[in-house]
């Protein structure tokens, strides 16, 4: 049973925060409030394209933070991929449609290509700049851990952060519900 720990421990490890670097704190008194304006995020694509996160307006958005290297955001990917598929052309309170802006810490192409390929990763908005934890969009986001999201709604304004698959699911189906009544 301790090795099993052990080791999950360490499989997970990439995915953390780099210890001693308290400018991405979990608990930091800043961060993304809800209302308050999602920052701009552009950077390439694997084709060396640029994508902004405003060009998402009018749409409800995912900021998925995620790694080719981080176990726990790969075995979610097809939870992901679900609930694109499931909400993209649906109509929403504060945006028409659902879209994800999937923000890689990768420093290698290939590999984060290959992921992209191997999960069925099937939505256009995959960028990465490199940097890995030292990216803009992480300390803009205040990202402490991966796999992360904040979803953006129609208008570029923050709905919630840090969130995982399941709270992901509760938010968009309480907005398409909403929408409904």
């Amino acid at each position: 049973m301790k090795r099993n720990l052990f080791v999950l421990f360490f499989l997970m490890l990439p995915c953390l925060t780099p210890w001693g670097n308290t400018k991405y704190a979990a608990f930091s008194p800043k961060g993304l409030k809800e209302g308050s304006p999602a920052p701009e995020i552009s950077m390439t694509d694997p084709n060396g394209e640029t994508i902004s996160l405003s060009s998402y307006r009018g749409k409800i958005v995912l900021v998925d933070f995620w790694a080719s290297w981080c176990h726990p955001c790969r075995e979610v990917s097809d939870k992901v991929v679900a609930l694109y598929n499931k909400y993209k052309d649906r109509k929403f309170e504060h945006g028409n449609g659902f879209e994800i802006l999937s923000v890689s810490l990768d420093v290698n192409q290939n590999d984060w290509v290959q992921a992209i390929d191997e999960d069925k990763l099937s939505w256009k908005g995959h960028v990465c700049d490199f940097a890995r934890w030292r990216s803009q969009a992480v300390s803009d986001y205040y990202v402490s851990f991966i796999p992360s999201g904040t979803l953006v709604d129609g208008d570029g304004k923050v709905i919630a952060t840090n969130l995982d698959y399941r709270m992901i699911s509760y938010y968009l189906k309480a907005m398409v519900k909403r929408r409904r009544n």
